[in-house]
């Protein structure tokens, strides 16, 4: 990517927190018969809590968490707050079987596993 003044100093928390809180951020359709909408102000607090409770552990900055999960609000929620304690987040498959996943979770060593 280029980098130019209008880019230099965003990140992706930056983006999140200047958007409208009370637009939609996700839309959650586990349930294609009554999808969900989470707004950016939810987005940010549970994201917020997340990253509270993870530092409250005592995870140490740069420290990896695994994030086990289907495709649903709280996995970004958990890849946001992660980030936002400073932590490494490793999102993995929750459709691989058990054979993939010890592998990845023996190599990249997490001081927690969230499902």
């Amino acid at each position: 990517m280029h980098m130019t003044s209008r880019n230099l100093g965003a990140n992706l928390g930056d983006l999140l927190g200047a958007a409208d809180a009370a637009k939609a951020a996700i839309i959650d359709c586990r349930e294609w018969q009554a999808p969900r909408t989470i707004s950016y102000a939810e987005l940010e607090r549970s994201a917020n809590a997340l990253a509270r409770g993870l530092l409250a552990r005592g995870l140490e900055h740069g420290a990896r968490i695994a994030i086990l999960s289907a495709n649903r609000h709280e996995f970004v929620a958990a890849y946001l707050g992660a980030m936002r304690a400073g932590l490494v987040a490793v999102p993995l498959n929750h459709k691989f079987p058990r054979a993939m996943l010890e592998p990845v979770l023996v190599d990249c060593t997490p001081r927690l596993v969230l499902t």
